[in-house]
């Protein structure tokens, strides 16, 4: 078969046009098994959509310009060559532009229950988010990073980590909450055991058992609770850093309090949040603290008296 015939059947294969007869002859072409390969490939690939007309004529055009016998078998293995890593490319663009970072997020005076992909379930309480791996889920890695706070109700299963900038905690299977704050980090099991880590301190918790890493301090508490405190609605501190109620006071009523003015990093604060009544709540955390405040709109300053 003459160079020119070939062209022509073969670009009538790519338009889908030959007769019956003409397929017979492109099919007892030496050429053809390497044809069909690249035909068959494509079409087991998911790739984005692309210019098939330009594509389509550019390859004509490639064809058209081939005049030499000596070399056209060179050429077309050159086109077949080409043709596989257009389709290889186009194929690993889409798998991995796919996103594989997920975020869940949480702002102040809400609380919101996020579902993992292995069915674990997060509460996150106040401006609060994480971070984490889909890949990495899908291959039995359940890691991921959480700013703020969140309750865990955690599935039984692989090692379960909750990584934090003041600390990391590790489970299989259990109920447990992580707080975390500048230089405050603060752990509670209400299910199982977790293993926590700061630094190179690990401290192993059990159901009803509590720590509190605040700056060089370490505290282990009891828990007679089910469940954190601010998923029950209450809001009791014993001894706990003021910046860290003064924290919780702006997640429960969506305001934001100024304390440059004064230094609370040093003060303590054992009372409660009153709920629903924003300047009760203020006036019950400022008394006792000698401490005064102005509000205006969603901002509060605090003042020394």
């Amino acid at each position: 078969m003459k160079n020119e015939e070939k062209n022509t059947l073969i670009l009538k294969w790519l338009n889908d046009e030959l007769t019956p007869d003409e397929l017979k002859s492109l099919e007892a072409l030496e050429d053809y098994p390497l044809l069909s390969k690249i035909a068959d490939y494509s079409q087991d690939l998911e790739i984005p959509e692309i210019d098939s007309e330009g594509v389509k004529t550019n390859l004509n055009q490639y064809i058209n310009e081939q005049t030499n016998d000596s070399t056209n078998r060179f050429n077309l293995f050159k086109l077949a060559a080409v043709f596989l890593v257009l389709i290889s490319s186009l194929f690993l663009i889409k798998y991995f532009s796919t996103p594989s970072m997920v975020t869940f997020t949480n702002v102040k005076a809400e609380q919101t229950v996020y579902t993992l992909p292995d069915e674990s379930k997060v509460t996150l309480f106040g401006v609060s988010s994480i971070d984490f791996n889909r890949n990495e889920w899908e291959d039995g890695k359940r890691n991921l990073v959480l700013n703020g706070e969140g309750y865990f109700e955690v599935q039984k299963g692989s090692k379960f980590t909750v990584e934090t900038n003041q600390g990391k905690v590790t489970v299989l299977g259990t109920k447990f909450n992580v707080k975390t704050l500048d230089n405050f980090f603060a752990v509670e099991c209400f299910e199982g055991k977790v293993q926590v880590e700061r630094d190179a301190q690990k401290t192993i918790l059990t159901k009803g058992k509590g720590v509190i890493f605040n700056k060089t301090n370490v505290s282990e508490i009891d828990i007679v609770r089910n469940q954190p405190q601010w998923i029950l609605g209450e809001y009791r501190y014993n001894k706990m850093p003021l910046n860290i109620v003064f924290n919780d006071l702006e997640n429960l009523y969506n305001v934001t309090l100024e304390t440059s003015e004064v230094s609370i990093n040093d003060k303590i604060f054992s009372g409660s949040i009153i709920k629903d009544n924003l300047d009760n709540a203020l006036k019950a955390i400022c008394l006792p603290m000698r401490l005064t405040f102005d509000i205006t709109d969603h901002k509060i300053v605090i003042h020394s008296k």
